[in-house]
């Protein structure tokens, strides 16, 4: 007898756990959060950029005849023979040739512009999901239950 009572029991207590809840509405909760949202941003400038030309300087017959007794000077300290003579005609051509010179000298500026890229920052407010509210009424009373989707 005892069993059967026992039974009636948890058959009766199961029957409204298992009940299908009445009026059951579900609202999604949203909240406002600050965000920082880049932005690129191109920056130009002017920079003034030197110019350079180069050209070639013709020597004097005075800097090429002065180049041409220090080069066979230089030259006839090498060598022995007919190879001192060697070295004193080179260091005479040589000499002779060091009086013209190529020149690179600055001429001017030119403006070029010159750009980049930075990013900037622009603070919005969005709107953005937090959770879910479920709300029921079960044998009168009033159930909530947050969860997420």
């Amino acid at each position: 007898m005892n069993k059967f009572i026992l039974a009636t029991v948890i058959a009766t207590l199961s029957t409204s756990v298992f009940a299908e809840p009445k009026n059951v509405k579900i609202r999604d909760v949203y909240v406002d959060q600050h965000v920082s949202v880049p932005i690129k941003v191109k920056q130009c400038y002017d920079v003034e950029v030197p110019m350079y030309e180069t050209y070639e300087k013709k020597g004097s017959a005075a800097e090429a005849i002065t180049g041409g007794i220090i080069g066979g000077a230089v030259g006839n300290q090498f060598g022995s023979g007919s190879g001192n003579d060697i070295m004193t005609v080179l260091g005479v051509i040589i000499g002779l040739n060091s009086a013209d010179k190529e020149i690179t000298r600055q001429s001017g500026y030119r403006v070029e512009k010159r750009c980049y890229e930075s990013n900037r920052y622009k603070n919005e407010t969005i709107n953005v999901y937090s959770h879910s509210v479920m709300t029921f009424y079960e044998n009168g009373k009033k159930y909530e239950v947050e969860f997420q989707k």
